[in-house]
């Protein structure tokens, strides 16, 4: 095993009783952790209260605040853990398996941003939230290819149309692949892609995060996931003409990953500039409102 520097091991320590567990609240301090799956952002807000034995109530403030402040790498550590990786695997149970990518949820926890610092009017209590950049600060520090893996060309012809972008709506519910029961699709850091086989009684793996570009998952995300078809970000990232597929079902033990019939898969595999937009991202999956944000 690798050596760890010791103030990994010290977040280790910090973390490894609660990594799986959800936001608590004991000791005055509670921790509210949402992900706005559309921008890619951790957004975790941590509130803890003054102490009530203290004559100096705004420098008691001041002083929480700094607490808060110092220990929230330890904190951030412990609510990235708790992500969906793919369909396999949290981002703790990834950690588990390979335990040197804790240096680069660490680096991404350190790399987050204050984003709001405030004291109750009464002064009892001092929130601090602070956000992660999922994409440039996580994504992109986790994969491990240089060059995106080509996706296999179609062989023979096959009629198609050039695209800007992919649409995948997958808003409801849906069959879970091998399985006797229906989910919502569930967002990931990095979702998959599979396609019907053409006999209608398999699935074959069409895109992983291995097939699109380091570039371009730290800078937007291996997929888009919106709910808002009329959003800038959706146009930017799918373009004017997009092919737009219905998803058939979902797949994985997480249901993250979404499956489509054979025949868009074809149209995908059949165009040397539609099996581009998978290396770009330029995938946008839709899912309803609560499943984003």
């Amino acid at each position: 095993m690798r050596s760890i520097p010791g103030i990994i091991l010290l977040i280790l320590a910090q973390v490894a009783m609660v990594c799986a567990q959800e936001p608590v609240s004991e000791d005055g301090q509670s921790i509210m952790s949402a992900v706005d799956w559309e921008s890619g952002t951790l957004v975790v807000t941590v509130t803890r209260a003054v102490p009530k034995d203290v004559m100096n109530l705004p420098a008691a403030t001041t002083r929480v605040r700094n607490q808060i402040e110092q220990d929230s790498v330890g904190i951030l550590v412990t609510e990235l853990r708790k992500l969906t990786h793919d369909s396999l695997r949290t981002l703790n149970e990834r950690i588990l398996e390979d335990e040197a990518l804790i240096r680069d949820v660490v680096a991404a926890a350190s790399s987050a941003r204050m984003t709001d610092a405030r004291a109750t009017p009464d002064l009892q209590e001092v929130a601090v939230a602070f956000a992660v950049d999922l994409h440039s600060d996580l994504m992109g520090a986790l994969i491990r290819h240089d060059r995106p893996i080509p996706l296999t060309p179609l062989l023979g012809w096959m009629p198609t149309a050039d695209y800007t972008g992919i649409v995948i709506y997958a808003a409801d519910r849906l069959p879970v692949h091998g399985t006797d029961r229906q989910a919502y699709v569930q967002p990931a850091l990095f979702p998959g892609i599979y396609a019907m086989t053409p006999s209608g009684n398999g699935i074959t793996r069409l895109m992983e995060v291995d097939h699109v570009s380091a570039d371009h998952v730290s800078r937007w995300g291996p997929v888009l996931y919106s709910f808002d078809v009329n959003d800038a970000t959706f146009t930017e990232r799918a373009g004017a003409r997009p092919l737009r597929i219905i998803a058939y079902k979902a797949f994985g033990r997480y249901p993250t990953d979404v499956v489509i019939n054979t025949d868009d898969a074809l149209q995908i595999l059949a165009s040397e500039n539609n099996r581009s937009l998978i290396a770009e991202g330029r995938v946008v999956i839709v899912l309803n409102r609560e499943q984003v944000q």
